[in-house]
């Protein structure tokens, strides 16, 4: 029983470092049981969490904006979100594009209050981690996720009930 313990002390503190506040913990390619994947890397100038998503290999099921393969992505905040939320999930989304008050095309970069009049709609990221205590929405609870790091991809305006699954989330293979 003292093993059982030490280990339970052992897994709460993973759970409190599981991402280490850290979005480049999201870096990497993950993929899906059917085999499509999606790669994850820092830009190089990478600043306040600025990555790479790379779509190319989801063939024609890629969920990216105007065909594009590779957009940039970030935090769905304006800034780092605090520890306790990123300890459990890392919340992100894509480089989106809207129609400003003059008509002009603009981007938008990850977070945004009002709902602009997207050109190109954005895609939302979210990684679990293993440790998660959220809740996470649209669990298909029949078939759910592993317990280990997962990515689950949803675009704007369009989650469907049930969506994340054991089938449908991205896990980490490097």
């Amino acid at each position: 029983m003292g093993n059982d313990s030490a280990q339970v002390s052992s897994d709460v503190q993973n759970a409190n470092q599981a991402f280490d506040g850290d979005p480049t913990y999201v870096s990497g390619t993950w993929c899906r049981n059917d085999g499509k994947c999606i790669t994850i890397s820092a830009q190089s100038n990478a600043i306040d969490g600025d990555l790479l998503l790379d779509a190319a290999d989801m063939g024609e099921e890629n969920p990216l904006p105007s065909g594009k393969t590779v957009i940039p992505m970030g935090y769905c905040y304006q800034s780092p979100p605090p520890l306790s939320i990123v300890d459990n999930q890392i919340r992100m989304t894509t480089q989106w594009s809207f129609l400003d008050a003059s008509g002009t095309v603009q981007e938008g970069k990850y977070a945004f209050g009002s709902t602009p009049n997207f050109v190109e709609e954005p895609l939302f990221l979210t990684c679990v981690s293993p440790y998660n205590t959220e809740e996470v929405e649209d669990l298909d609870p029949s078939n759910p996720p592993k317990q280990q790091d997962y990515i689950f991809l949803q675009p704007y305006n369009m989650q469907a009930r049930s969506a994340v699954s054991d089938d449908t989330v991205f896990y980490r293979v490097s």
